[in-house]
């Protein structure tokens, strides 16, 4: 099973690899320019859905391409960091020069260590992801409180707590104080659309969550699945992943990283390379980007310790 999902990657990425090598460097060898060695990476949570080799060898492609066309020269390595206290030892140790985060895991750390937020990834359209628990509308479904004891699919690829924590927080304020799996008869977390809208569709679970662009998407591709799914409930606004430097690198050499990163959806090869992490494009960040993660991990963590004390 494994290298039957494996095989689109391989070819995906000899594309890759292929356009990128014929890419002309834009200096001479008196030209460029020798900077210090880049290091990325990644929170496993934020690649949960590309196999691991994958996601080194197109970063490197990525980073070679950046230099080949600056016309410098510069050695490039790529880690997955499987947890939290993995990624901050990794920066701590100044193991790791630019790394990619679930917002609320970079929420969980900046006051800890030295990071400066460059870019938030986004929709090819628009900036945020809304997260919409759907059911069928033939079903007597109407609040999130008619789904106790039912089958629900979420989709978390990607995006780690973020969905489950917004739906954690909506039954909160509806007064449940039960855990999801308690409340719920089984909570299957899934990593493609198509994984968690279907069962609904077909019967086999009676909600969902996934994104609103997946939803959309989806319903583009079969119609016949906006005639019979509907929604009840629609998250805020949320960005579901952020890139940061650590500061002294930042202070030296976030030119040269910016314009790359946040141009990358115009370049063929950067398209592809953003395609394999189902990312539309990056952009450039901005304080209030993060604003709706931040409200939502104060407002679920208050209530859980004012439920707590109610008990």
């Amino acid at each position: 099973m494994m290298q039957g999902r494996r095989l689109p990657y391989a070819a995906f990425l000899l594309g890759i690899l292929l356009a990128a090598a014929v890419v002309p460097a834009t200096g001479t060898d008196n030209e460029q320019v020798r900077l210090p060695s880049l290091a990325i990476g990644y929170s496993a949570s934020v690649i949960s859905n590309v196999d691991p080799g994958d996601a080194k060898a197109a970063t490197k492609v990525w980073a070679d391409m950046i230099m080949r066309r600056k016309g410098a020269i510069v050695e490039s390595e790529t880690m997955i960091l499987k947890d939290l206290p993995a990624l901050e030892i990794a920066l701590e140790e100044k193991r790791v020069d630019l790394i990619f985060l679930l917002p609320q895991e970079y929420l969980e750390i900046r006051d800890r260590l030295p990071l400066v937020p460059l870019v938030v990834s986004a929709p090819q359209e628009g900036l945020y992801e809304e997260f919409v628990l759907l059911v069928r509308k033939d079903s007597t479904v109407a609040t999130i409180r008619d789904l106790r004891k039912k089958r629900l699919t979420v989709e978390t690829d990607q995006k780690g707590t973020l969905p489950l924590m917004w739906l954690e927080t909506l039954l909160m304020k509806e007064g449940e104080f039960e855990e999801i799996e308690q409340f719920f008869a089984v909570v299957k977390a899934t990593r493609k659309p198509s994984q968690t809208i279907l069962p609904v569709f077909f019967r086999q679970a009676d909600g969902c969550i996934v994104t609103r662009t997946a939803f959309h998407t989806m319903v583009e591709l079969n119609p016949q699945l906006g005639k019979e799914i509907r929604e009840i409930a629609i998250s805020p606004p949320f960005i579901t992943s952020i890139g940061c430097l650590r500061k002294d690198y930042y202070d030296k050499y976030k030119g040269v990283l910016t314009e790359h990163l946040v141009n990358l959806h115009e370049d063929p090869q950067g398209k592809q390379i953003l395609t394999l992490f189902r990312k539309g494009r990056l952009v450039l960040f901005d304080p209030p980007y993060l604003a709706s993660v931040d409200a939502l991990v104060k407002d679920h963590n208050n209530l859980r310790l004012h439920l707590a004390d109610r008990r």
